[in-house]
């Protein structure tokens, strides 16, 4: 929702959260600035290094497991992997347990 709200937000023609009309200004004045296209570009060319970097190194590592092991793979390096995987869950429980001890605190 946040993100949805500024989206909208960013065809108004005020400076400020009054809604004042719809506008293209702003969008023309990012297009004009070199600096902030510039940015834009170096940022996108980073991106794209990082994700065939990573995907190529993956892609190795897991070529390399499967040939080593020949399915077999050590307790160490599956747990390893599966650690990734339940990281997420572990931070939510975590993040709503001690939301929960605040909330109900008294």
């Amino acid at each position: 929702m946040p993100l949805l709200i500024l989206a909208v937000f960013s065809f108004n023609s005020s400076r400020f959260t009054m809604w004042q009309g719809f506008s293209l200004t702003w969008y023309r004045e990012a297009l004009g600035d070199r600096d902030l296209l510039e940015a834009a570009a170096n940022s996108l060319i980073i991106a794209v290094a990082a994700t065939v970097l990573a995907t190529l190194i993956g892609t190795l590592a897991a070529y390399a497991l499967w040939k080593r092991s020949s399915g077999s793979v050590p307790r160490a390096v599956s747990s390893a992997l599966y650690l990734s995987l339940v990281t997420p869950e572990i931070v939510t429980g975590i993040s709503l347990l001690a939301l929960f001890q605040w909330v109900f605190r008294f």
